[in-house]
């Protein structure tokens, strides 16, 4: 399982890639959105096992991570993804919104 880290900004945007790709995304409070949609553990799992399965070559995970998912959080969703079928992720930190004063 091969992991890289990347600029959000520049070489992890997953249209930029070479190889097919599935995008995970992990927000400030831990929870999984795949294809923008808030997913649990067990069906993330279940859906990219499909993916692979499906896939004619091998799939690239990209991550895009809120900057205060924690490590535990991380290596959690590779396992995942390892377990899964998946052979190599790509890492970014997702810049965090940012609220104006007085907005909701």
């Amino acid at each position: 399982y091969e992991i890289t880290y990347g600029d959000w900004s520049s070489d992890v945007c997953s249209s930029d890639l070479d190889r097919p790709t599935l995008t995970v995304t992990l927000d400030a409070f831990n929870r999984l959105f795949f294809k923008d949609q808030f997913v649990s553990e067990a069906e993330l799992k279940a859906r990219l096992r499909e993916a692979v399965l499906n896939s004619p070559e091998p799939l690239t995970l990209v991550v895009q991570a809120d900057g205060k998912v924690t490590h535990e959080n991380l290596i959690r969703l590779d396992l995942l993804a390892r377990d899964a079928g998946i052979r190599e992720a790509l890492h970014a930190v997702r810049p965090s919104l940012v609220v104006a004063p007085g907005q909701p």
